[in-house]
């Protein structure tokens, strides 16, 4: 998986026994190689010492999405649906010329909107509040349980 180059990755994973801490159901997306490395370090070091995990990749990258006519991140999203959690981290929304860059058939919507869309999400750019980290937006009680922060 690491070694092959794609603009992202996205990867499912299913807990099937946990061994230490109970039973729970995973997803991530692994995508460009700026993010592979850190996030590789937290599934070995966070991850991989207390669930066993059965991991399905699915390549988001250009050149992949494009062979697919787009249809591997359709598939990505309802598998995200299946598992019922997700991590992704960034993706390529092809501009013209990225188009001819990759040589694509077309320029593909943005996969991030395609995936919000079959979740039916949303975007915002409101703080995500955590417990250990003080507060900046008083009165903000609210819980967030899916997000991503945009940017722009």
């Amino acid at each position: 998986v690491y070694g092959r180059a794609a603009d992202s990755w996205l990867i499912t994973e299913q807990s099937r026994r946990h061994k230490a801490l109970g039973t729970a159901d995973k997803r991530q997306r692994w995508n460009s190689r700026r993010s592979r490395w850190p996030i590789r370090l937290l599934k070995w070091m966070l991850i991989f010492p207390y669930l066993e995990l059965d991991i399905k990749y699915f390549d988001l990258g250009l050149p992949n999405r494009d062979s697919t006519d787009d249809k591997v991140t359709k598939e990505s999203a309802e598998a995200t649906l299946k598992y019922n959690v997700a991590i992704k981290c960034a993706t390529i929304t092809p501009d013209e010329t990225r188009v001819r860059g990759f040589g694509l058939k077309k320029m593909w919507r943005s996969p991030n909107g395609t995936i919000r869309n079959i979740l039916n999400g949303t975007v915002f750019r409101e703080l995500i509040i955590c417990r250990n980290i003080p507060c900046i937006v008083p009165g903000w009680t609210k819980p967030i349980c899916i997000g991503r922060h945009a940017f722009g």
